[in-house]
């Protein structure tokens, strides 16, 4: 029997490169993700079974500014600008569980479950996912 355990954890920095003074201007970023998974079986023999527990990428640092016509004064335009953070409220956290059978050498079953809290990085935001694959190669 096999077991594999893998764990992931990725930091980024992000520098988008937009013309200065130009009307969107966003600052340098540091992104974050991490990843803990435990699979058990063989994905090309027989039946496996893998749980994982994620947090997708989100940015943890960083302003973007954005400067737009807001209307004439004088016969001439005026810009307003807005700043928004690009740091979410919350941390999104998925918990998965999936289940693959090997039918025959060229089919399979696959079926996940997945729950999500703070989905989309949106404040006591869930979700549910349901899959059922069935793969086969001709």
């Amino acid at each position: 029997m096999i077991i594999t355990r893998n764990l992931k954890f990725t930091v980024a920095y992000t520098h988008v490169d937009l013309p200065s003074g130009g009307m969107l201007e966003v600052d340098p970023y540091v992104t974050s993700t991490w990843n803990v998974q435990i699979e058990r079986g063989n994905r090309s023999v027989g039946h496996w079974v893998a749980f994982s527990v994620t947090q997708p990428p989100r940015a943890e640092t960083g302003q973007g500014q954005l400067t737009y016509l807001s209307g004439l004064h004088g016969g001439e335009p005026e810009y307003s600008h807005a700043s928004v953070s690009l740091v979410p409220n919350a941390r999104e956290t998925q918990v998965k569980a999936v289940y693959g059978y090997q039918i025959t050498p060229s089919s399979r079953v696959v079926v996940n479950v997945a729950y999500a809290h703070n989905f989309l990085h949106r404040e006591g935001l869930d979700n549910i996912n349901l899959g059922l694959v069935y793969r086969f190669a001709m």
